[in-house]
């Protein structure tokens, strides 16, 4: 019983030192610089560039855009090399949730990161339900 209990201390501590030092990573270096053409692309791409890029906390960012009756935004989660982004938009109850994750995305280049905004905003615009 004991011995249990240390072990479930023992592997707890393990996986808050690592998301410990992944958050440390993370702060020094920030998302928007890191990936500034898939943001600035992505905003200009499916919102004109009039979207507002906000930041949760070191893993979790937005690009939203509200306009009248409708609020739209991209969600880019960071994860150990891989970016995960989810498209959501509502107008007037007509609802698109799209999501794709991208791998092997911590040292990409300018080129990269001009082929992710433009590939992730097609699919998104393949699968809107409404029109762009």
């Amino acid at each position: 019983m004991w011995l249990l209990l240390i072990l479930v201390v023992i592997i707890v501590i393990y996986f808050l030192s690592k998301t410990r030092t992944e958050s440390s990573e993370l702060n020094s270096n920030p998302f928007i610089h890191t990936y500034p053409i898939i943001v600035s692309g992505i905003n200009e791409y499916l919102f004109g560039g009039e979207a507002e890029f906000e930041s949760k906390d070191a893993r979790e960012h937005y690009l939203i855009k509200k306009s009248l009756g409708k609020i739209s935004y991209v969600q880019f989660i960071y994860r150990k090399n891989t970016l995960y982004l989810k498209y959501y938009e509502n107008l007037m109850e007509i609802k698109t949730d799209f999501s794709f994750y991208y791998s092997n995305t911590n040292e990409i280049n300018q080129e990269q990161q001009h082929f992710i905004a433009k590939d992730f905003s097609n699919r998104v615009k393949n699968n809107s339900k409404i029109n762009f």
